[in-house]
Formats: structure tokens, C-alpha cells, sequence
């Protein structure tokens, strides 16, 4: 509806809606009709003369006169110089004629033909000093410029006294009367004033009795669509409908349903519930659907939006959930399998030669999650298993290469920082600027017990987070890659669960279960509104998460028990090569006797151990 049309077009809508309701009784307006029947026409009259009336009040209707006419100096130069000199012209035509009797004639005809015209500009309210000025110079100059054609000087004396005259009249009048002038202009003024806003009470009180009327037509649609829409393509989609009108007595905007290969999900979009109102009643939501499963609830990409994923209690994951070498693709293949896409049965794949973050909480598989793809780094190059907890480590010794207490968890970082800076020399001679060779894979399992030891440790071990540091950022071209756990998403404070400076360089990462929204920001970056901390605390969704990139579909890992693990092929450990934790001259002694001729600087590069003492054990000091 148009309510503020441009006065004088038809208005189709307006129409239609008086139309409509002209049956229908109405509060009477300022004119006594009834809203009902109200004249449109007549309202759009009263509005065009409104705006008459506010135009000639500020002076906008100047009409066609040309800008040089509408000044006071030309309105009073016009009446007293243009008939006084057509008086003049004549006069001196007569005194040609008739001499000795043109003076008195021209002067007193000039004179009263000159006050005339000035009573009359007067009478127009023109500014006073502009009328006695313009009067004084159009009568002296056009009697002088005459008489002194027709060469009589009294003639001259004559058309000076009827100037002086004039001006003298002007100037008396026009200071008698120019206050009296003023009243009765701001009277005129405060009248169309008065008008205008009479008008303008009419017009108002018209147009909120539309409104009113409008209100009141919206009202009854209302009241129509009172009773709620349940129902929908799907039962889920009904089930849904319902429950939410019974918990909050809310008509859902909308609710689109569908099916996934575990459950189904929904887009339901809020009418007058928060997203905060709605997870904080989902309890009483699950109860009324009773639904045999589990909801994930999270915050959709619009702000009344809510993603709802439904995972049943028999749900299946296309066939297989366990591991086996058989899941291994091509040598040349840099992608391995991460789980599948419990939406669709798919199997999720991320790059074997990429370095990786792993967040959960406590309980939520973290270990389980990871076995496939420590399975896959072993039977692709090598793997280092450095375990802050040790019990995962109890499954992979005998299998890989593991570090669990403090001196061998620093015997670990600096193996593979010095097969790092090994590979770089190797690179430099070979003229290669990726390692085409075996990729040596560092799973550390619970970072924040590695960075506290670390932290714990003598100054004079600063240097190993550092190292630690330089294997996120510069072992991936080196073949060096570093996969990181963590239970604890956090980059700050006194115990991290990984450094601020490593965080950075792991571009791929997976979430389980987290505790709250800030280790969702660690744990998947900008992919933080996935909300894995609204994944449930349940053992059925023990090894389910996020994958940063995928998109807000849970992920359900492979599964491999202890005996799958034990029964993987043993590293093939070269000859020589010690074990983590051996003492500084067990690891010279036994690289040298297993290399001869390598050099001193080999042999330091090889066992972390500084070329002095390298030098110092091997001449037996």
C-alpha cells in the first residue's frame, strides 16, 4: 500500500485496498466520512494544495516574471521613470510648439504625473529606499537630458523642483507607512500558515486511520493462520514440526529434511526462538520425537538457522568400520584413508605427506583414530612413535621406532632433526628440491606432555624446542613430516597443548570432541563453526570428528585393535643404528662400528651428539 503517493497519480494498491474494506466500519475522519469510503481523490487534493500553500510562503512560486523584473530597484525605476518620460517627451513637443507657456506646463504636469506614480509603487509595497532613490534619478535625469535639448534654463530650474518634489513625497511616505507594510505581510503569512497546517491535521488523521484499518486486516489474516503448520514430506520433518511446536510453541519457518547413510539431518529455520533458546531445550525436543539415536546440534550459517544431524543407535557405515592392508592405494599414491563420511558412506581421504593436528578430549580416540594412518607411515618409510603417556606404546614397540621417557623422547627429536639437516646436505649435493626418498613420519602423541618436559628441562636444553619447532616448518620438503595430538586445544598459558610457533604449519587438521568453543578455534582453525565440542560424550561417537575443509559432516576413523597393530610387519632398523635413550658414546660407538668410514661430522649429524664430543669419544677421552 502507497500511502505517500505524488499527489495526483492514481494508485492501483490504494485503490484495490479502499475498495476492499469498503464495507467495513471505520473510526470517521477530520471530515466525517468513513475511512471506508474514503475520497482518495480528495486527499490527494488537500496534499497538492498543502504543498501551494508551503510554496508560496517560502517564496518558491516566483512564477514566469524574469529575474531582472522581480528586484525593487526595477519595479520602482518602471513606474516613476517610464510615464513621467513619455510626459516629458510630449511636453517638450508642445513647448515647440507654444513657447512661453511650456514651463510652467511641463513642470507641474511632470510633477503630478511623478507623485502618482510613485503613490502607486508605494501601494505595492515596494522597499522605501529603493522607490525615493530610483524616483530621484529617473525624473532628474530624463528633465535635465529635455531641457537642455530645448536649451530654457528655467525649464531646467522646473524639472529639478518636480524631482526634489517626488523624492521628498517618497521619502515622508514610505517612513510613515513601512511598519503598517511589515504587519500586514506577516499577517498574510501567519494565515497560509495556519491554513497549510490545518490541511496538513487533515491529511494526517486520514492516514492513520488507513493504517489503523490495515492493522486490523493484518490482525484477522493472523488469527486465520493462528493454527500451526505440522506437517511435512517426511516423517522426520513432521516429528520435528511437532516437537518444537509442543516444547516451545514455535512454527518453524523452515525444516528440510534428509537422509544420510547414518541417520538424517536437518536445516531448520527459527521464527521467534534464539538458536540459544532452542540447544538449551533440546533435551525436551529428543524426549517428545523419541528418537533411537543421538542429535548434534549446532548453529547454522544463518542467524535463525539450526543444523540438527540425527545419528541412530543401528547406523552403519557402508560395510566395513575396521583396517587392513588391503585399503593401501599405490605407492606413488601421496592420498591415505582417513575414515568415511557417515553421511554418505564415502571414504575420506587426506595426504600421506602432509603434516597433521589431531584434537580431542580425553576418551574420545584420539590413539584409535590415529593407528590407520600410523599403519600406513610404516609400511610406507619410516615411523617414530614419541608417546607422553606411554601406553600406546606398549601396542607399537617391537613395530616402530618408540620414545616414552624424557631421555628418549629427546634422543627422537634429535634423530629426526639431524636426518632433516642430513637429507638437506644429501639434497644440496643432488641438486633436489623435494626428497624423492622414504618419508620419515613423527607421530607425537600428546603434545602437552612433550612441551612440558620439554619446559621442564635445563637451559641448557633450550635448543630442543626449537628443533622440535623446525620440524613443522622445515621437514615436509625433506621427506621429514610431523603428525601432532593433543587433548588440550590450546597455544597459550603455562602448559600448552602445542606451541604457538607449530600450530601454524599444520595445514591439516581433525577434530573429535572437544571441550568448548576455544579448542575448536585450535583444533580446526576457520573451520571452528563445524562445532566439535557439540559432538555427544558417548562411546558410540568415540573415533567420529571434523576434518578442517571437508565441510560440518562427521567422519567416522577407521578401527584397529592392538592385535591388528602387533601384527604389522617389524621396522627394518639398520645395523648400528641405537636405541632412543642410549648414552651419548653408545650411539657414537655404535654408528661408527656399523659406518667405519664415516667422518666425525657424519657421525654428529647421524646421533645428535656435538662434533667435540664426538671427536672426544672416539679417541677414548
Amino acid at each position: 500500500m502507497a500511502i505517500d503517493k505524488v499527489p495526483g497519480e492514481p494508485d492501483p494498491d490504494w485503490d484495490a485496498f479502499t475498495e476492499a474494506h469498503a464495507d467495513r466500519p471505520a473510526a470517521p475522519a477530520s471530515t466525517g466520512a468513513p475511512i471506508g469510503s474514503l475520497d482518495v481523490e480528495a486527499l490527494t487534493r488537500i496534499i497538492g494544495q498543502s504543498q501551494q500553500v508551503t510554496a508560496q510562503i517560502t517564496g518558491r512560486n516566483t512564477g514566469k516574471v524574469p529575474a531582472w523584473a522581480r528586484t525593487d530597484w526595477a519595479k520602482a525605476g518602471y513606474w516613476t521613470a517610464v510615464v513621467p518620460t513619455l510626459v516629458s517627451g510630449c511636453a517638450n513637443l508642445a513647448a515647440h510648439q507654444w513657447p512661453g507657456w511650456q514651463v510652467p506646463f511641463t513642470g507641474g504636469l511632470v510633477s503630478a504625473l511623478a507623485l502618482t506614480a510613485t503613490i502607486a509603487g508605494l501601494n505595492r509595497h515596494w522597499n522605501p529606499a529603493a522607490t525615493a532613490v530610483a524616483s530621484g534619478i529617473a525624473l532628474g535625469g530624463m528633465q535635465f537630458a529635455t531641457a537642455a535639448g530645448s536649451g530654457g534654463w528655467m525649464e531646467i530650474v522646473a524639472w529639478l523642483t518636480g524631482a526634489a518634489g517626488t523624492m521628498a513625497f517618497s521619502i515622508l511616505w514610505n517612513s510613515k507607512h513601512a511598519e503598517d507594510k511589515a504587519k500586514v505581510e506577516l499577517i498574510r503569512a501567519k494565515t497560509g500558515t495556519e491554513h497549510a497546517k490545518r490541511d496538513a491535521v487533515q491529511v494526517m488523521t486520514q492516514v492513520k486511520a488507513a493504517h489503523e484499518l490495515l492493522k486490523i486486516d493484518q490482525t484477522r489474516k493472523a488469527g486465520i493462520e493462528e493454527r500451526p503448520y505440522l506437517g511435512g514430506t517426511t516423517g522426520e520433518e513432521r516429528a520435528l514440526r511437532e516437537a518444537f511446536w509442543g516444547v516451545f510453541g514455535e512454527t518453524l519457518l523452515t525444516c528440510d529434511v534428509t537422509s544420510t547413510l547414518s541417520g538424517w539431518k536437518a536445516i531448520v529455520g527459527l521464527t521467534r526462538l534464539s538458536r540459544k533458546e532452542a540447544r538449551a531445550g533440546w533435551d525436551k525436543v529428543q524426549t517428545v520425537m523419541r528418537a533411537d539415536g543421538r542429535f548434534i546440534v549446532s548453529d547454522g550459517r544463518v542467524t535463525n538457522e539450526l543444523l540438527v544431524k540425527f545419528v541412530s543407535s543401528g547406523m552403519r557405515h557402508g560395510g566395513r568400520t575396521a583396517w587392513d592392508e588391503q585399503m593401501m592405494p599405490d605407492p606413488d599414491d601421496l592420498m591415505m584413508s582417513l575414515g568415511t563420511d557417515t553421511e554418505t558412506g564415502e571414504e575420506v581421504l587426506v595426504r600421506f605427506d602432509e603434516r597433521l593436528l589431531i584434537t580431542g578430549a580425553s576418551g574420545t580416540g584420539k590413539s584409535w583414530s590415529t593407528r590407520p594412518l600410523m599403519a600406513h607411515a610404516h609400511l610406507r618409510g619410516e615411523l617414530i612413535l614419541i608417546d607422553g603417556k606411554g601406553e600406546e606404546a606398549n601396542v607399537w614397540d617391537g613395530v616402530c621406532r618408540c620414545a616414552t621417557d624424557t631421555p628418549e623422547i629427546i634422543d627422537a627429536i634429535e634423530y629426526a632433526h639431524a636426518e632433516m639437516n642430513q637429507r638437506k646436505t644429501e639434497m644440496r649435493a643432488r641438486g633436489l628440491s623435494v626428497w624423492d626418498g622414504p618419508q620419515l613420519t613423527v607421530n607425537v602423541d600428546e603434545g602437552q606432555v612433550i612441551l612440558a618436559m620439554i619446559a621442564g628441562l635445563k637451559k641448557g636444553r633450550d635448543d630442543l624446542l626449537q628443533k622440535a619447532i623446525e620440524l613443522s616448518s622445515l621437514g615436509r620438503s625433506r621427506g621429514v613430516v610431523l603428525w601432532w595430538q593433543t587433548q588440550y586445544g590450546v597455544t597459550s598459558g603455562d602448559a600448552p597443548g602445542i606451541h604457538k610457533m607449530i600450530a601454524p604449519n599444520m595445514l591439516q587438521r581433525f577434530s573429535l570432541r572437544v571441550a568448548n568453543g576455544t579448542h575448536a578455534l585450535v583444533a580446526l582453525d576457520d573451520c571452528a563453526y563445524y562445532e566439535p565440542q557439540s559432538i555427544p560424550d558417548d562411546r558410540a561417537f568415540r573415533g567420529h570428528g571434523y576434518l578442517k575443509g571437508y565441510g560440518p559432516v562427521l567422519i567416522r576413523t577407521w578401527t584397529m585393535d592392538d592385535q591388528a597393530v602387533k601384527a604389522l610387519p617389524a621396522a627394518a632398523v639398520e645395523s648400528g643404528t641405537p636405541a632412543f635413550g642410549a648414552s651419548p658414546e653408545d650411539r657414537v660407538r655404535a654408528y661408527r662400528a656399523a659406518n667405519p668410514g664415516a667422518s666425525q661430522r657424519a657421525v654428529a649429524d647421524a646421533t645428535g651428539v656435538s662434533l667435540g664430543k664426538v671427536n672426544g669419544i672416539l679417541k677414548g677421552r
